[in-house]
């Protein structure tokens, strides 16, 4: 597990702090597409937004991403509150989100590894 927090007594993984978690807040950060394979609320905190577009640009439509935006730190705490109580409401958007950014996360990637050296071994 690459992403550890150090409690006063022990670590934590991200995956724990995944299952935890009634809400997750993220910005753009990678995390989460494995947070989402939970099917929690996302609330993305963008204050940034246009500067962030403009400079780095995205990978792929951000609007796609399943979650509630939040551009001003005023509005966070209500966003959070109100994402708590929204529990599988992006359905659709969740569902073609994770079909087609994590459908290979399924349980089978390691026996699709396993069979592609093997076959690569054999062949």
């Amino acid at each position: 597990k690459y992403a550890r927090r150090q409690t006063a007594d022990r670590q934590i993984s991200v995956e724990e702090l995944y299952e935890a978690a009634d809400v997750f807040i993220a910005d753009y950060s990678s995390l989460i597409y494995e947070y989402l394979l939970f099917e929690k609320p996302l609330v993305l905190y963008i204050p940034d937004f246009e500067d962030y577009a403009g400079k780095r640009g995205f990978y792929m439509e951000y609007d796609e991403i399943p979650g509630q935006r939040v551009f001003r730190e005023e509005d966070l705490a209500s966003a959070v509150l109100a994402a708590a109580g929204k529990h599988g409401e992006e359905g659709d958007k969740l569902a073609h989100f994770l079909k087609t950014y994590m459908s290979a996360c399924d349980g089978h990637s390691t026996g699709r590894v396993l069979a592609a050296l093997e076959e690569h071994i054999d062949g």
